[in-house]
């Protein structure tokens, strides 16, 4: 586990296709199709692990599972194994700053969060991403319970506090919504049906 600089991740991811769009406030990632007569479009999978009421219009396209609030974190935990990525990276789509200050207390006596806490404390005014090894994984699960545990008790939540999950090289980005959903794009069909099916 360790914290990387953005702008060099950034840079890396997009070997991978995958490329921020937004601005200073707010950054999400999305897989860019190369657009060039060489190189045929790639078709875009994409899914939403979401609670009935985020169910609601999302896009033509757009494969639905539903998934109860309080299963995303270990459907995200799930979606991560499956994919079978050798490290991931969670990137805010605000500061840390935004996401910390919310999940301070319930990861306050976390055992596993105490490593990461005292290492964050450097980047709180960042988004710089947090490299995750295979055995560093169960820490997204952690992050992702604290954090939509910490919405549901203070019934707030931004989308600054919105959290990429990506991986250098793989044309796949996750990313998991404040208020209880996973949304997932691949450039792989059979992959994307392969997650779709991750129960």
């Amino acid at each position: 586990m360790e914290f990387l600089e953005y702008k060099a991740f950034v840079d890396e991811l997009r070997t991978g296709h995958v490329v921020p769009s937004g601005d200073a406030d707010l950054t999400r990632f999305s897989i860019e199709t190369p657009d060039d007569t060489d190189n045929p479009r790639v078709q875009i999978h994409r899914l939403l692990f979401a609670p009935a009421a985020l169910c609601g219009d999302v896009g033509e396209g757009v494969r639905v599972i539903e998934t109860p609030a309080e299963q995303v974190p270990e459907r995200l935990d799930a979606l991560i194994h499956a994919a079978r990525l050798p490290e991931v990276a969670i990137i805010p789509a605000g500061l840390w700053r935004t996401v910390m200050d919310l999940v301070a207390y319930e990861l306050a006596t976390d055992e596993s969060w105490l490593d990461v806490d005292a290492e964050a404390a450097l980047h709180v005014n960042t988004r710089d991403p947090l490299l995750l090894l295979p055995p560093d994984l169960h820490l997204l699960r952690t992050l992702a319970s604290a954090l939509l545990t910490a919405v549901q008790n203070t019934g707030g939540g931004e989308a600054a506090q919105d959290l990429s999950i990506v991986a250098p090289g793989s044309a796949m980005v996750f990313e998991l919504d404040h208020r209880g959903a996973i949304r997932v794009q691949c450039a792989n069909g059979n992959v994307a049906d392969h997650l779709a099916s991750v129960g």
